[in-house]
Protein backbone atom coordinates (compact mmCIF):
# COMPACT_ATOMS: atom_id res chain seq x y z
CA UNK A 1 0.00 0.00 0.00
CA UNK A 2 1.55 3.23 -0.99
CA UNK A 3 1.54 6.53 1.09
CA UNK A 4 2.56 9.73 0.84
CA UNK A 5 3.12 12.88 2.98
CA UNK A 6 4.37 16.51 2.53
CA UNK A 7 8.61 17.25 3.37
CA UNK A 8 9.16 20.69 3.30
CA UNK A 9 11.61 21.87 -0.14
CA UNK A 10 14.77 22.97 1.33
CA UNK A 11 14.68 19.65 3.39
CA UNK A 12 14.31 17.54 0.49
CA UNK A 13 16.65 19.37 -1.38
CA UNK A 14 19.64 19.14 1.64
CA UNK A 15 18.46 15.06 2.25
CA UNK A 16 19.01 14.61 -1.35
CA UNK A 17 22.87 15.77 -1.47
CA UNK A 18 23.56 13.95 1.61
CA UNK A 19 22.07 11.22 0.36
CA UNK A 20 23.44 11.46 -3.41
CA UNK A 21 27.13 11.19 -1.60
CA UNK A 22 26.59 8.39 0.83
CA UNK A 23 23.89 6.11 -0.98
CA UNK A 24 26.57 4.60 -3.54
CA UNK A 25 28.78 3.70 -0.52
CA UNK A 26 26.41 1.85 1.55
CA UNK A 27 25.01 0.14 -0.90
CA UNK A 28 27.90 -1.35 -2.52
CA UNK A 29 29.27 -2.28 1.35
CA UNK A 30 26.28 -4.62 1.96
CA UNK A 31 27.72 -7.75 2.34
CA UNK A 32 25.97 -11.10 0.82
CA UNK A 33 22.90 -12.81 3.39
CA UNK A 34 24.74 -15.30 5.63
CA UNK A 35 23.61 -18.61 6.04
CA UNK A 36 22.17 -18.81 10.10
CA UNK A 37 23.61 -22.49 10.11
CA UNK A 38 27.20 -21.41 8.51
CA UNK A 39 28.46 -22.47 5.64
CA UNK A 40 27.62 -21.25 2.07
CA UNK A 41 25.77 -17.66 2.01
CA UNK A 42 22.48 -17.30 1.51
CA UNK A 43 21.18 -16.83 -2.78
CA UNK A 44 21.42 -12.88 -2.82
CA UNK A 45 17.97 -11.29 -2.74
CA UNK A 46 17.25 -8.55 -4.80
CA UNK A 47 14.52 -5.49 -4.32
CA UNK A 48 14.04 -3.04 -7.09
CA UNK A 49 12.16 -0.40 -7.05
CA UNK A 50 10.94 1.46 -9.62
CA UNK A 51 9.53 5.25 -10.23
CA UNK A 52 7.25 6.44 -12.28
CA UNK A 53 6.17 10.19 -13.33
CA UNK A 54 2.17 10.92 -12.54
CA UNK A 55 1.79 9.92 -16.58
CA UNK A 56 2.83 6.66 -16.17
CA UNK A 57 6.55 6.96 -17.77
CA UNK A 58 9.67 6.00 -15.81
CA UNK A 59 10.84 9.27 -13.32
CA UNK A 60 13.63 10.42 -14.91
CA UNK A 61 13.90 13.71 -12.51
CA UNK A 62 15.95 14.08 -8.86
CA UNK A 63 14.59 11.28 -6.17
CA UNK A 64 16.10 9.51 -3.23
CA UNK A 65 15.19 6.53 -2.05
CA UNK A 66 15.80 4.59 1.19
CA UNK A 67 15.30 1.17 2.55
CA UNK A 68 14.20 0.57 6.17
CA UNK A 69 13.89 -2.34 7.67
CA UNK A 70 11.13 -4.13 9.83
CA UNK A 71 12.42 -2.95 13.03
CA UNK A 72 12.54 0.72 11.65
CA UNK A 73 16.66 0.62 10.83
CA UNK A 74 17.98 1.85 7.42
CA UNK A 75 18.69 -1.33 5.18
CA UNK A 76 20.07 1.96 2.32
CA UNK A 77 20.30 4.35 0.17
CA UNK A 78 20.12 4.70 -3.39
CA UNK A 79 19.58 7.50 -5.95
CA UNK A 80 17.18 7.15 -9.10
CA UNK A 81 19.06 5.56 -12.43
CA UNK A 82 16.65 5.17 -15.49
CA UNK A 83 13.76 5.75 -13.12
CA UNK A 84 14.85 2.76 -10.84
CA UNK A 85 16.92 2.00 -7.57
CA UNK A 86 18.24 -1.90 -6.99
CA UNK A 87 19.33 -2.80 -3.52
CA UNK A 88 21.53 -6.41 -4.07
CA UNK A 89 22.39 -8.90 -1.32
CA UNK A 90 19.33 -8.26 0.87
CA UNK A 91 18.70 -10.54 3.76
CA UNK A 92 14.66 -12.24 4.48
CA UNK A 93 12.22 -10.13 5.25
CA UNK A 94 9.65 -7.56 5.31
CA UNK A 95 10.48 -3.72 4.52
CA UNK A 96 9.56 -0.28 3.52
CA UNK A 97 10.56 1.99 0.63
CA UNK A 98 10.64 5.36 1.14
CA UNK A 99 10.79 7.87 -2.02
CA UNK A 100 11.39 11.54 -1.23
CA UNK A 101 11.28 13.49 -4.86
CA UNK A 102 11.34 17.58 -4.69
CA UNK A 103 7.67 19.07 -6.00
CA UNK A 104 6.08 15.46 -4.77
CA UNK A 105 4.70 14.06 -1.51
CA UNK A 106 6.60 11.31 0.12
CA UNK A 107 5.72 7.87 -0.90
CA UNK A 108 6.32 4.50 1.07
CA UNK A 109 5.54 0.52 0.43
CA UNK A 110 5.76 -2.29 1.76
CA UNK A 111 7.98 -5.01 0.33
CA UNK A 112 8.76 -8.65 1.18
CA UNK A 113 11.27 -10.86 0.51
CA UNK A 114 10.54 -14.33 1.59
CA UNK A 115 12.86 -16.89 -0.49
CA UNK A 116 16.71 -16.74 -1.09
CA UNK A 117 17.45 -15.12 -4.68
CA UNK A 118 14.39 -13.81 -5.02
CA UNK A 119 14.39 -10.08 -6.85
CA UNK A 120 11.40 -8.39 -5.59
CA UNK A 121 9.80 -5.72 -7.32
CA UNK A 122 7.96 -2.23 -6.36
CA UNK A 123 6.64 0.62 -8.38
CA UNK A 124 5.58 4.13 -7.04
CA UNK A 125 4.01 6.57 -9.04
CA UNK A 126 4.67 10.27 -7.79
CA UNK A 127 1.84 12.63 -6.47
CA UNK A 128 2.53 16.14 -7.24
CA UNK A 129 2.82 17.83 -4.24
CA UNK A 130 0.03 20.73 -4.59
CA UNK A 131 1.91 22.80 -1.39
CA UNK A 132 5.30 22.61 -3.41
CA UNK A 133 4.34 23.83 -6.97
CA UNK A 134 1.37 25.42 -8.58
CA UNK A 135 1.46 23.06 -11.63
CA UNK A 136 -1.72 20.58 -11.48
CA UNK A 137 -1.92 16.66 -12.27
CA UNK A 138 -3.13 15.97 -16.53
CA UNK A 139 -6.28 16.14 -17.07
CA UNK A 140 -5.79 13.56 -19.57
CA UNK A 141 -4.91 9.92 -18.98
CA UNK A 142 -1.98 8.40 -19.95
CA UNK A 143 -1.19 7.03 -23.35
CA UNK A 144 0.36 3.57 -23.82
CA UNK A 145 3.01 3.35 -26.59
CA UNK A 146 2.22 1.43 -29.82
CA UNK A 147 3.48 -1.98 -28.94
CA UNK A 148 1.96 -1.61 -25.52
CA UNK A 149 -1.45 -0.81 -27.01
CA UNK A 150 -1.34 -3.98 -29.14
CA UNK A 151 -0.29 -6.27 -25.66
CA UNK A 152 -3.35 -4.82 -24.10
CA UNK A 153 -5.67 -5.25 -26.78
CA UNK A 154 -4.52 -8.71 -27.30
CA UNK A 155 -5.04 -9.12 -23.23
CA UNK A 156 -8.62 -7.90 -23.74
CA UNK A 157 -9.14 -9.99 -26.58
CA UNK A 158 -7.94 -13.58 -24.39
CA UNK A 159 -10.54 -12.12 -21.56
CA UNK A 160 -13.51 -12.21 -23.62
CA UNK A 161 -12.71 -15.43 -25.22
CA UNK A 162 -12.24 -16.65 -21.80
CA UNK A 163 -8.79 -17.26 -21.96
CA UNK A 164 -7.14 -15.89 -18.64
CA UNK A 165 -4.08 -17.05 -18.58
CA UNK A 166 -3.19 -16.01 -22.10
CA UNK A 167 -4.74 -12.61 -21.07
CA UNK A 168 -2.30 -13.17 -17.73
CA UNK A 169 0.62 -13.26 -19.89
CA UNK A 170 0.05 -9.51 -21.75
CA UNK A 171 -0.45 -8.05 -18.71
CA UNK A 172 2.25 -9.21 -16.74
CA UNK A 173 4.36 -7.73 -20.39
CA UNK A 174 2.57 -4.82 -20.01
CA UNK A 175 3.27 -4.11 -15.66
CA UNK A 176 6.85 -4.19 -17.18
CA UNK A 177 6.53 -1.82 -19.74
CA UNK A 178 3.69 0.72 -18.58
CA UNK A 179 2.83 -0.33 -14.61
CA UNK A 180 1.26 3.07 -14.09
CA UNK A 181 -1.23 2.95 -16.93
CA UNK A 182 -4.58 3.08 -15.12
CA UNK A 183 -5.74 0.78 -18.01
CA UNK A 184 -3.27 -1.81 -17.93
CA UNK A 185 -4.11 -1.59 -14.15
CA UNK A 186 -7.52 -1.95 -14.56
CA UNK A 187 -7.58 -4.87 -16.84
CA UNK A 188 -5.47 -6.74 -14.22
CA UNK A 189 -8.96 -6.08 -11.84
CA UNK A 190 -11.08 -6.97 -15.03
CA UNK A 191 -8.42 -10.14 -15.07
CA UNK A 192 -8.52 -11.35 -11.52
CA UNK A 193 -12.91 -11.22 -11.18
CA UNK A 194 -12.68 -13.49 -13.61
CA UNK A 195 -10.92 -15.51 -11.20
CA UNK A 196 -13.53 -14.81 -8.63
CA UNK A 197 -10.66 -12.75 -6.55
CA UNK A 198 -12.93 -9.56 -5.87
CA UNK A 199 -10.15 -8.17 -3.46
CA UNK A 200 -7.24 -8.32 -5.87
CA UNK A 201 -9.53 -6.94 -8.66
CA UNK A 202 -10.50 -3.70 -6.37
CA UNK A 203 -7.18 -2.91 -5.37
CA UNK A 204 -6.10 -2.74 -9.31
CA UNK A 205 -9.45 -0.74 -9.80
CA UNK A 206 -8.26 1.24 -6.96
CA UNK A 207 -4.59 1.74 -8.35
CA UNK A 208 -5.93 2.87 -12.11
CA UNK A 209 -8.22 5.34 -10.16
CA UNK A 210 -5.36 6.63 -7.82
CA UNK A 211 -3.44 7.31 -10.98
CA UNK A 212 -6.44 8.66 -13.11
CA UNK A 213 -9.18 9.61 -10.38
CA UNK A 214 -11.67 10.58 -13.76
CA UNK A 215 -11.24 6.26 -15.46
CA UNK A 216 -14.60 5.86 -15.38
CA UNK A 217 -14.93 2.05 -16.08
CA UNK A 218 -12.71 1.59 -12.76
CA UNK A 219 -14.98 3.63 -11.01
CA UNK A 220 -17.88 1.74 -12.77
CA UNK A 221 -16.29 -1.30 -11.46
CA UNK A 222 -15.90 -0.52 -7.64
CA UNK A 223 -19.80 1.17 -7.64
CA UNK A 224 -20.53 -2.75 -8.61
CA UNK A 225 -18.24 -4.10 -5.69
CA UNK A 226 -20.29 -1.66 -3.60
CA UNK A 227 -23.35 -2.48 -4.50
CA UNK A 228 -23.11 -6.33 -4.41
CA UNK A 229 -21.20 -5.28 -0.57
CA UNK A 230 -24.53 -3.50 0.21
CA UNK A 231 -22.55 0.08 0.38
CA UNK A 232 -24.53 1.94 -1.89
CA UNK A 233 -23.64 5.45 -0.57
CA UNK A 234 -20.14 4.42 -1.56
CA UNK A 235 -21.72 3.08 -5.56
CA UNK A 236 -23.61 6.43 -5.73
CA UNK A 237 -20.28 7.84 -4.90
CA UNK A 238 -18.61 6.13 -7.73
CA UNK A 239 -21.07 5.89 -10.12
CA UNK A 240 -21.46 10.12 -9.68
CA UNK A 241 -17.47 10.26 -10.51
CA UNK A 242 -17.84 8.00 -13.75
CA UNK A 243 -21.04 10.36 -15.07
CA UNK A 244 -18.96 13.33 -14.74
CA UNK A 245 -16.36 11.84 -16.15
CA UNK A 246 -18.00 10.55 -19.43
CA UNK A 247 -21.12 13.24 -19.13
CA UNK A 248 -22.84 11.29 -22.40
CA UNK A 249 -22.39 8.20 -20.75
CA UNK A 250 -26.26 6.60 -20.72
CA UNK A 251 -25.38 3.50 -18.77
CA UNK A 252 -23.67 5.52 -15.97
CA UNK A 253 -26.87 7.63 -15.27
CA UNK A 254 -28.93 4.38 -15.62
CA UNK A 255 -26.84 2.56 -13.06
CA UNK A 256 -27.08 5.58 -11.04
CA UNK A 257 -30.69 5.09 -11.16
CA UNK A 258 -30.75 1.81 -10.14
CA UNK A 259 -28.58 2.54 -6.82
CA UNK A 260 -31.16 5.44 -6.19
CA UNK A 261 -34.39 3.33 -6.48
CA UNK A 262 -32.49 0.66 -4.03
CA UNK A 263 -31.56 4.11 -1.62
CA UNK A 264 -35.36 4.86 -1.96
CA UNK A 265 -34.17 8.05 -3.26
CA UNK A 266 -36.81 7.84 -5.86
CA UNK A 267 -36.85 12.11 -7.07
CA UNK A 268 -33.11 11.88 -7.51
CA UNK A 269 -33.81 8.30 -9.42
CA UNK A 270 -36.06 9.42 -11.80
CA UNK A 271 -34.13 12.23 -12.86
CA UNK A 272 -31.07 10.19 -13.63
CA UNK A 273 -33.31 7.56 -15.28
CA UNK A 274 -34.53 10.46 -17.89
CA UNK A 275 -31.55 11.37 -18.14
CA UNK A 276 -30.45 8.23 -19.30
CA UNK A 277 -33.03 7.60 -22.20
CA UNK A 278 -32.45 11.26 -23.35
CA UNK A 279 -28.96 9.93 -23.71
CA UNK A 280 -28.78 6.16 -24.87
CA UNK A 281 -33.01 6.52 -26.67
CA UNK A 282 -33.68 2.92 -27.42
CA UNK A 283 -30.48 1.33 -25.66
CA UNK A 284 -31.49 2.51 -22.11
CA UNK A 285 -34.68 -0.26 -21.87
CA UNK A 286 -33.65 -0.70 -18.20
CA UNK A 287 -33.80 3.06 -17.41
CA UNK A 288 -37.83 2.69 -18.50
CA UNK A 289 -38.45 0.46 -15.89
CA UNK A 290 -36.59 2.03 -13.44
CA UNK A 291 -38.17 5.52 -14.23
CA UNK A 292 -41.54 3.52 -13.99
CA UNK A 293 -40.63 2.26 -10.46
CA UNK A 294 -39.49 6.31 -9.51
CA UNK A 295 -43.25 7.64 -10.71
CA UNK A 296 -44.94 5.11 -9.22
CA UNK A 297 -43.22 5.17 -5.58
CA UNK A 298 -44.09 9.01 -6.08
CA UNK A 299 -47.45 8.64 -6.36
CA UNK A 300 -47.46 8.67 -10.37
CA UNK A 301 -49.24 5.58 -10.92
CA UNK A 302 -50.46 6.29 -13.93
CA UNK A 303 -47.86 7.93 -15.41
CA UNK A 304 -46.07 4.95 -14.56
CA UNK A 305 -47.81 2.73 -16.63
CA UNK A 306 -48.00 5.09 -19.27
CA UNK A 307 -44.05 4.77 -19.63
CA UNK A 308 -44.35 1.19 -19.66
CA UNK A 309 -47.05 1.16 -22.28
CA UNK A 310 -44.83 3.44 -24.66
CA UNK A 311 -41.88 1.56 -24.13
CA UNK A 312 -43.66 -1.82 -25.30
CA UNK A 313 -45.13 -0.51 -28.31
CA UNK A 314 -41.77 1.09 -29.30
CA UNK A 315 -39.67 -2.21 -28.29
CA UNK A 316 -41.90 -5.09 -28.25
CA UNK A 317 -38.67 -7.44 -28.48
CA UNK A 318 -36.63 -6.03 -26.04
CA UNK A 319 -34.85 -8.20 -23.67
CA UNK A 320 -36.63 -6.26 -21.24
CA UNK A 321 -40.55 -6.58 -22.16
CA UNK A 322 -41.05 -9.36 -19.61
CA UNK A 323 -40.12 -7.19 -17.18
CA UNK A 324 -42.18 -4.42 -17.99
CA UNK A 325 -45.35 -6.39 -18.83
CA UNK A 326 -45.05 -7.70 -15.00
CA UNK A 327 -44.88 -4.42 -13.61
CA UNK A 328 -47.40 -3.05 -15.52
CA UNK A 329 -49.68 -5.79 -14.24
CA UNK A 330 -48.76 -4.94 -10.81
CA UNK A 331 -49.79 -1.65 -11.45
CA UNK A 332 -52.62 -2.14 -13.28
CA UNK A 333 -53.89 -4.52 -10.57
CA UNK A 334 -53.24 -1.79 -7.81
CA UNK A 335 -55.01 0.90 -9.75
CA UNK A 336 -58.08 -1.15 -10.59
CA UNK A 337 -58.74 -1.75 -6.56
CA UNK A 338 -57.11 2.04 -5.44
CA UNK A 339 -55.01 -0.36 -2.91
CA UNK A 340 -51.49 1.35 -1.71
CA UNK A 341 -48.29 0.92 -3.68
CA UNK A 342 -48.17 -2.48 -4.29
CA UNK A 343 -44.68 -4.35 -3.05
CA UNK A 344 -42.03 -3.41 -5.92
CA UNK A 345 -38.04 -3.12 -5.94
CA UNK A 346 -35.71 -2.25 -8.21
CA UNK A 347 -34.08 -5.71 -9.96
CA UNK A 348 -31.46 -7.37 -8.07
CA UNK A 349 -27.82 -7.16 -9.28
CA UNK A 350 -26.62 -10.10 -11.04
CA UNK A 351 -25.01 -12.68 -8.79
CA UNK A 352 -21.21 -11.88 -8.37
CA UNK A 353 -19.20 -14.14 -10.66
CA UNK A 354 -18.54 -15.07 -14.09
CA UNK A 355 -21.48 -13.15 -15.25
CA UNK A 356 -20.36 -10.09 -13.86
CA UNK A 357 -16.73 -10.19 -14.56
CA UNK A 358 -18.08 -10.83 -18.27
CA UNK A 359 -19.91 -7.82 -18.08
CA UNK A 360 -16.93 -5.54 -17.11
CA UNK A 361 -14.79 -6.89 -20.24
CA UNK A 362 -14.93 -4.17 -22.82
CA UNK A 363 -16.30 -6.09 -26.21
CA UNK A 364 -14.01 -7.92 -28.20
CA UNK A 365 -13.89 -4.87 -31.35
CA UNK A 366 -12.17 -2.00 -29.88
CA UNK A 367 -9.73 0.98 -31.52
CA UNK A 368 -6.51 2.20 -29.99
CA UNK A 369 -6.14 5.83 -29.57
CA UNK A 370 -7.00 8.09 -33.22
CA UNK A 371 -8.69 4.66 -34.52
CA UNK A 372 -11.94 3.83 -34.79
CA UNK A 373 -14.00 7.35 -34.86
CA UNK A 374 -16.75 7.27 -37.70
CA UNK A 375 -18.78 9.95 -38.35
CA UNK A 376 -22.07 10.07 -38.63
CA UNK A 377 -24.83 12.57 -39.89
CA UNK A 378 -21.67 14.80 -39.19
CA UNK A 379 -21.09 13.96 -35.26
CA UNK A 380 -18.60 11.60 -34.03
CA UNK A 381 -20.02 8.59 -32.77
CA UNK A 382 -18.17 6.23 -30.17
CA UNK A 383 -19.89 2.98 -28.10
CA UNK A 384 -18.09 2.04 -24.75
CA UNK A 385 -18.48 -1.29 -23.02
CA UNK A 386 -21.03 -3.08 -21.00
CA UNK A 387 -20.07 -1.70 -17.76
CA UNK A 388 -19.83 1.95 -19.27
CA UNK A 389 -21.54 2.57 -22.62
CA UNK A 390 -21.49 5.95 -23.65
CA UNK A 391 -23.79 7.56 -25.47
CA UNK A 392 -23.28 9.57 -28.84
CA UNK A 393 -20.72 12.57 -29.17
CA UNK A 394 -18.75 13.90 -25.83
CA UNK A 395 -14.97 13.37 -25.20
CA UNK A 396 -14.39 9.84 -23.55
CA UNK A 397 -11.54 10.61 -20.40
CA UNK A 398 -10.70 6.73 -21.15
CA UNK A 399 -9.59 6.54 -24.92
CA UNK A 400 -8.07 3.62 -24.99
CA UNK A 401 -11.56 1.89 -25.21
CA UNK A 402 -12.69 3.43 -28.99
CA UNK A 403 -13.90 0.31 -30.25
CA UNK A 404 -16.84 -1.14 -32.97
CA UNK A 405 -19.68 -2.46 -31.10
CA UNK A 406 -21.92 -5.76 -32.58
CA UNK A 407 -25.33 -4.32 -32.80
CA UNK A 408 -27.00 -8.10 -31.80
CA UNK A 409 -30.74 -6.52 -31.74
CA UNK A 410 -30.49 -5.24 -35.80
CA UNK A 411 -27.79 -7.70 -37.01
CA UNK A 412 -25.58 -5.24 -38.56
CA UNK A 413 -21.92 -3.36 -37.04
CA UNK A 414 -22.15 -0.20 -35.78
CA UNK A 415 -19.74 2.48 -35.55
Amino acid sequence: MVTHSRFPARYVARLLVLWLLTSTIVVAQRPAPQNPQGGTPLASSTITIKILSPDGTPFLGIAAVSLINFGGSPAGFGTLRSGEVQFPNVAIGQYTAEVVAPGYKKLSETVELSVPGQNQYAFLTLVPDSSETASTPSSSAPLLAPNAQKDLNKALEAIRQEKPEEARKYLEKLSHSAPGNPDVNYLWGVYWSTKNNWTQAKSYWEKAVQIYPRHAFSLSALAQTAIHDGDLPSAISYLSKAAEAEPSSWRYEEQLASAYVRQKEYEKAQTHAEHAIELGKDRAAGAQILLALALEHRGERLRAIKVLQAFLVAQPKDSHVPAASQLIDSLQKAESSASASPSIEAPAPPARGASMAADLAPPPKWMPPGRGREHACGRTRRRLPASASSGRGGKASARFYRFREQDHRHGKTRQ
